[in-house]
């Protein structure tokens, strides 16, 4: 018995189960918003600073485009000189019109339109066009560069708005990520003719018509896009008046589409142009408020009742991030038409972009009982239960959405991401694939399935899917992250690190990318650089679980158990429902001999995971150290069950075996451990297995 005794404490001490580095695959969804600016302010006002800078290039570079009666207009920006000929960009719709045109300048000289010189894109939004003056006018700098993942750039546009005119203004905002846009807009037809592939520049201005084929300007006044339009809405009142209601972004074309239609279908090649690739400068915050200040109008309606205006004001106030007044403006509007579905839509994405996604349900859903036609108000609902956990409602939601436009392939990437995530696989697949097929040049889906394929475990087609993601989107750093995952399981250590480098220089604020990094140093043995990387992670990101539970691992090799049980804490602390947090958890308990403390963590694991073969193990562990021998022998064997190659497992039933006397059973438990033992290359248990069958009676 002694010897038994020995034996067994031997393997109960060395073979309690610490789960390995728990690792994230990113996806293409997106929840945090842009901190965004808003404004109504016309060029009577001076500006200073950066805003200044800013509007000082733009009002010599932005033109006015309006008919001969002047009762209609656009605008357009002068991109090039060749001798006494300039050559002015602008939306293609702006040239809709039949007749004749005339280009007004920064000095209100009047130049006809000789429409002979237009040239439209039959591909998207655009066309651009010349005059002739023999005055010196600016000339665009266009910057050529693409905006990063994680710059949070900020733009301004330059135009002549209908309800200004002949005022041109200038408004602040921020730019999206262009692989973002298609799934920032309220409406896929938002993007329709904006470009080939469906999707352009998204941004935070407001924008008015009559500032379509405006510039787009960075921080530096360098043109990044041309203005095309904005999910603005006409609001009709019972007399049939109407009025403009800002509800959502402003649309545009990507510099990079500008500058490849010129090369292709005009004489204005690359070399005639001033192009700069140098990104802009960051945006202080001083230079922040100075946008804020000038740009940036937050004065309630003086009119309780003018419902556009209220809808305007909360739209301002969203876009700003002020999301507890927006709410309040959108309630001002319900106040004035309790059925006006519009307002109690934008209420919803104000408690979306709040995170208080029970109120978007509430709000969401009201929209969708007074007008359930358009279909964002669905697939905002769907995406809201999906993030409060009801899965089902989600899917009811967006299969709602889906039958209202069954072509938008944002959908099926959304309705595939519920599935995943309520284990609907093949379910997800499906919808992924039709995703591709609806898109087959948007990153994303490929992204999110790649995500999923690793999730099962089929490498292959998750290598195939990021590599795809990459090829269609070089500066997609959730797929170099996900990527970089793939290859640390493939054991192609050189390739994870260099991919996860990749996804940290695309996007330096990418906290999965530094998380799994910091796995990999840990694997590796480089235990500094492992918690650089974790300190990292979750300074970025407060909330990240895994990184906790990750970094109290390591903790935990260092010997640091305080620490590595605070970060156990915190992990469960915002993720009750984590088992392996629990399980890791339960066995620093049993460390330390605190076994009641231990089981009831094991016991908190099983129940949230019932197939955790681990879980089972440990807690039959515990149970042995407690002299309850029929539980643990129940444990052993529901191990097994799960996992039928848990070589330790095997070990402590055998030894359990042994200990009451069922020699056959004992040998039988401990024969299959060595086998196990023995595939595994592990000479030294096995080793130790054979003196346990050389002792055996």
């Amino acid at each position: 018995m002694l010897r038994f005794t020995i034996l067994t404490v031997y393997f109960i001490t060395n073979a309690i189960v610490l789960t390995g580095c728990s690792e994230n695959i990113t996806t293409a969804k997106d929840t945090n918003p842009n901190q965004t600016i808003a404004q109504i302010a016309t060029t009577t006002q001076k500006y200073t600073g950066i805003v200044g800078a800013v509007d000082d290039i733009a009002q010599q570079i932005t033109v006015r485009i309006a008919t001969p009666k002047l009762d209609s207009h656009g605008s357009g920006v002068i991109i090039a000189q060749n001798g006494n000929t300039y050559y002015v960009a602008t939306a293609g719709h702006v040239l809709d019109q039949s007749g004749e045109y005339t280009i007004v300048t920064l000095d209100g000289e009047q130049y006809k339109l000789d429409n002979q010189t237009i040239i439209k894109s039959d591909g998207y939004d655009f066309a651009v066009f010349s005059f002739e003056s023999d005055k010196d006018y600016t000339v665009a700098t266009i910057g050529n560069y693409t905006v990063a993942a994680n710059s949070d750039q900020t733009a301004f546009v330059s135009g002549f708005p209908g309800i200004y005119a002949p005022n041109r203004i200038i408004t602040g905002g921020k730019v999206r990520e262009q692989d973002n846009t298609s799934f920032r807009t309220k409406d896929s037809s938002s993007f329709i003719g904006t470009t080939t592939e469906g999707a352009g520049l998204l941004y935070s201005n407001i924008s008015y018509g009559g500032m379509s084929g405006g510039a787009v300007l960075d921080s530096e006044g360098r043109l990044i896009g041309i203005n095309t339009g904005a999910e603005n809405e006409l609001y009709f009142d019972e007399e049939g008046n109407n009025s403009e209601i800002a509800l959502g972004f402003s649309l545009g074309i990507p510099i990079g589409d500008v500058l490849a239609f010129l090369e292709r279908e005009t004489p204005l090649k690359s070399q005639s142009l001033q192009i700069t690739q140098n990104p802009a400068r960051e945006v202080n915050d001083s230079d922040y408020e100075s946008i804020e200040e000038q740009l940036l109008t937050t004065e309630a309606p003086q009119n309780k009742t003018d419902l556009s205006a209220w809808m305007n004001y909360g739209n301002q106030l969203w876009r700003y991030e002020r999301y507890s007044e927006a709410i309040d403006a959108f309630e001002q509007v319900i106040t004035i038409d309790p059925e006006f579905d519009r307002a109690y839509y934008a209420m919803g994405l104000a408690h979306w972009y709040q995170k208080d996604y029970e109120q978007a349900v509430t709000s969401l859903q009201k929209a969708t009982q007074i007008n359930p036609n358009p279909y964002f108000y669905w697939r905002y609902l769907g995406y809201s239960y999906k993030l409060v956990g009801k899965y089902d409602e989600a899917l009811a939601a967006y299969e709602e959405a889906i039958s209202k436009s069954p072509d938008d392939f944002v959908l099926y990437v959304e309705y595939a991401d519920v599935n995943s995530e309520s284990s609907n696989y093949e379910e997800a697949i499906n919808s992924y694939d039709k995703a591709v097929s609806l898109n087959p040049n948007h990153s994303w889906a490929y992204t999110n399935r790649g995500s999923l394929y690793a999730e099962q475990e089929k490498f292959d087609l998750a290598l195939a899917d990021y590599s795809k993601a990459i090829e269609l989107d070089p500066y997609d750093a959730s797929a170099y992250n996900n990527l970089g995952r793939i290859y640390f399981n493939q054991k192609q250590f050189d390739s994870a690190l260099t991919n996860y480098n990749k996804a940290i220089e695309l996007n330096s604020n990418h906290a999965s990318a530094y998380h799994n990094r910091g796995n990999f140093y840990l694997d590796r043995g480089e235990s500094d650089l492992a918690l650089a990387d974790y300190n990292k992670a979750i300074e970025l990101d407060p909330n990240y679980f895994t990184a906790y539970y990750n970094r109290a691992n390591l903790y935990r090799q260092q010997g640091d158990l305080e620490s590595a049980f605070s970060d156990y804490n915190r992990a469960i602390e915002i993720n009750p429902v984590y088992a392996i947090a629990y399980i890791n958890r339960g066995s620093l308990y049993y460390s330390q001999q605190q076994f009641d403390l231990a089981l009831s963590d094991y016991n908190k694991a099983i129940s949230l995971d019932p197939k955790s073969a681990e879980a089972h193990y440990n807690r039959g562990l515990v149970y042995l150290q407690k002299g309850e021998s029929n539980s643990a022998l129940s444990d052993l064997q529901q191990t097994i069950k799960i996992d039928p190659n848990y070589a330790d497992a095997y070990v402590n039933l055998g030894l359990l075996y042994w200990q009451s006397n069922n020699i056959t059973q004992a040998r039988t438990n401990l024969q299959q451990a060595q086998r196990l033992f023995i595939a595994k290359g592990d000479s030294i248990s096995a080793g130790k297995i054979a003196e346990f069958l050389q002792q055996l009676p």
